[in-house]
């Protein structure tokens, strides 16, 4: 599984990009953020790329995690 980082401060669009690009490789993707900020810019991105993987039929789905 691939981790993609996320700050507060990451463009939603690249991230969604990134995690685009490695779902349509067959790779599973886990975003990691800590804080509100970075939490809200990984579940945009996830959102993003739900709309950028539908046209190629592939679904995304998000199972959030606390991880000590």
């Amino acid at each position: 599984m691939r981790q993609v980082k996320v700050a507060g401060a990451s463009d939603a669009s690249h991230v969604a990009g990134a995690i685009s690009g490695m779902i349509r490789s067959g790779k599973q993707v886990a975003t990691v953020s800590v804080g509100a900020d970075s939490i809200r810019q990984a579940v945009r991105a996830i959102a993003l790329s739900r709309e950028f993987l539908r046209p190629d039929g592939i679904a995304v789905t998000m199972q959030p995690a606390n991880v000590e």
